[in-house]
């Protein structure tokens, strides 16, 4: 009986494993430029369903232009946007050709569009029927109202506090969605101001005066926030009405200090009162500290099952191709702190580049396999750490090591520190962290080591500033260089 009971447990526990599986997001972006002809379409999806993909965020709309049919069938919602100059044939619909590529597929659709961005920095190839020519009135602006003032490098955006505007794309995205039933959701990006100074639309600055009047201790910043979240919370509401089983999801800014005080976008908010289903944080930072120090914050854990974390999957420089272990690096910090999916920006020659080298580390059907692993024959020895908890004194330790044939980690005591030993074959740079048990990163180190030994004092105490508890750690090292990782269990008694 008992040997029965053990079988049931193993394939609950197989079962719950494969349940992972089935929920984890495995996103790509496909901008309008990889979606303009039928042949770039069966390309994408084919790769999408070859390396076990299983959502495609498809731009189906640049800048305030359409790669679909505007008012297709269901003339409803008038949306006034033209077809897009990206495409050579204009009668091409690109979101009805994907629709139909990956119907019978396992994979989802969402219809990519960028909100208030509606102009490019390039005016000269926009129709004089698009809303830059035809609503100037509804545009942002700085205090200052010149032309040289009114855009940023990303080009030309619409007031999120002109009454009019909300109007304006609730009927393009209630249009899409009621003409192209079979999509499977809307994901919104530049849902934003594009800058601090901007909001100074005429209309818009009306509004905010008269909210003052109201309310005369309120801030300007503070009432643009509230046009957004008003915003999405009526783009929703109506989405509900139309269709409530489209996913509604928002790309925004990841530093969320800088998406709040910058641009208005209170992404937090927005999750706390379930405007949106998921939001996707650009994470796209080339330094793996700051990826790992995003994905371990405790605000954004707290609504894990609801964030997929975007990850830079595009060159660092022209002529250099960002590196793919630090996607397989990323991949795996995202999934060790438990998100519930993973979007990979974009679909360009780097990625598909890299598509196979993914599937066999960490996209093969039905396996989620860690990178951070011993690159010796060896499994990982516990080390034993007898410490004082919450002081600085610490006992002798054992100074057992996972040796890597390039380079090697380990961790002694000298006057009353841990001291991080490293040793390597050639000057790189190397991240070594500790790790709690269930994978959250709580202290970490990225830093240029010299060729030989590197010692590092460190006292045992955390980056937020407490000091190692009893229990199971793990300390971890990544080079750079040799594209390996070493790793060593502690255990705190």
């Amino acid at each position: 009986m008992r040997f029965i009971v053990q079988i049931v447990f193993i394939l609950l526990s197989v079962m719950a494993s494969l349940n992972l599986y089935c929920h984890e997001i495995r996103a790509v972006w496909a901008t309008s430029w990889e979606i303009d002809t039928p042949g770039k379409i069966d390309k994408l999806v084919e790769d999408m369903v070859s390396n076990n993909q299983n959502t495609i965020l498809a731009e189906i709309r640049y800048r305030a232009d359409a790669l679909y049919i505007p008012n297709k069938s269901n003339c409803e919602y008038t949306n006034p946007d033209p077809r897009s100059y990206i495409l050579d044939n204009l009668t091409f619909d690109a979101l009805q050709y994907l629709i139909d590529s990956v119907s019978g597929k396992d994979i989802s659709l969402h219809a990519w569009l960028p909100a208030y961005v509606a102009a490019p920095v390039d005016l000269s190839r926009l129709p004089q029927s698009h809303i830059y020519f035809t609503h100037p009135e509804l545009f942002t602006c700085k205090q200052k109202k010149d032309s040289d003032n009114c855009i940023n490098d990303e080009g030309y955006f619409l007031d999120p506090g002109n009454p009019e505007v909300l109007e304006y794309l609730k009927n393009v995205i209630m249009d899409i969605v009621s003409n192209y039933p079979q999509i499977d959701g809307v994901h919104l990006d530049y849902f934003r101001y594009p800058g601090i100074d901007f909001g100074y639309n005429e209309e818009a600055y009306k509004g905010w005066l008269d909210y003052n009047e109201r309310k005369p201790s309120s801030s300007f910043s503070e009432w643009k926030r509230l046009q957004l979240n008003k915003s999405l919370k009526e783009i929703h509401n109506q989405l509900s009405i139309v269709d409530s089983n489209k996913v509604l999801s928002v790309a925004v800014v990841s530093d969320y200090q800088r998406a709040i005080t910058d641009y208005s976008q209170d992404w937090l908010y927005w999750l706390e009162n379930d405007y949106i289903d998921y939001v996707y944080p650009m994470v796209y930072s080339t330094n793996t500290i700051i990826v790992s120090s995003f994905l371990s914050n405790k605000n954004y854990l707290e609504y894990k099952d609801k964030v997929v974390i975007g990850l830079r999957a595009f060159n660092s420089y022209p002529k250099q191709d960002y590196p793919l272990f630090k996607i397989k690096q990323n991949i795996n910090e995202v999934r060790t702190n438990g998100y519930v999916g993973i979007s990979l920006f974009s679909y360009s020659e780097l990625l598909q580049k890299y598509f196979t080298d993914l599937k066999e580390s960490y996209y093969q059907q039905g396996a989620i396999q860690p990178i951070i692993q011993p690159h010796s024959k060896d499994e990982a020895t516990t080390q034993e750490v007898e410490t004082i908890l919450k002081t600085k004194e610490l006992t002798q330790i054992d100074s057992t090591e996972v040796v890597c044939e390039d380079f090697t980690i380990k961790l002694q005591q000298k006057n009353n520190k841990f001291v991080v030993i490293i040793e390597t074959d050639t000057s790189c740079h190397i991240e070594w962290k500790i790790k709690s048990k269930n994978g959250f990163t709580l202290f970490n180190r990225f830093r240029w080591y010299s060729k030989g030994k590197t010692i590092e004092k460190w006292d045992g105490q955390l980056d937020n500033s407490d000091y190692l508890q009893s229990g199971d750690y793990i300390l971890t090292a990544f080079s750079e260089l040799h594209h390996k990782s070493v790793i060593k269990r502690i255990r705190v008694k």
